[in-house]
């Protein structure tokens, strides 16, 4: 994957460790608006004609717990179980 992003030179549109906060689509739907949170705690709303989602379905599942979780009567999975 380094390889083809160098290649294609997409490192510079690229954003790496950011937490991301929301994303939705901007005003005219032409493109993404992410509102992100970098490691130093600094939040900002970057914008973005395409958004990829990279969900480490390889890796060990993360699923964090929230406020009023216990009340909720659906289910909750992790995007790794979702099939449908």
């Amino acid at each position: 994957m380094q390889e083809y992003a160098t290649h294609f030179n997409l490192l510079k549109d690229i954003v790496f460790n950011v937490n991301v906060k929301q994303a939705k689509r901007n005003e005219s739907d032409t493109g993404w608006l992410l509102d992100v949170e970098r490691a130093n705690g600094q939040t900002e709303v970057l914008g973005f004609d395409k958004v990829v989602f990279c969900h480490g379905y390889q890796t060990k599942a993360n699923v964090p717990r929230f406020e009023g979780q216990d009340k909720f009567e659906g289910s909750i999975i992790h995007s790794q179980a979702y099939r449908e």
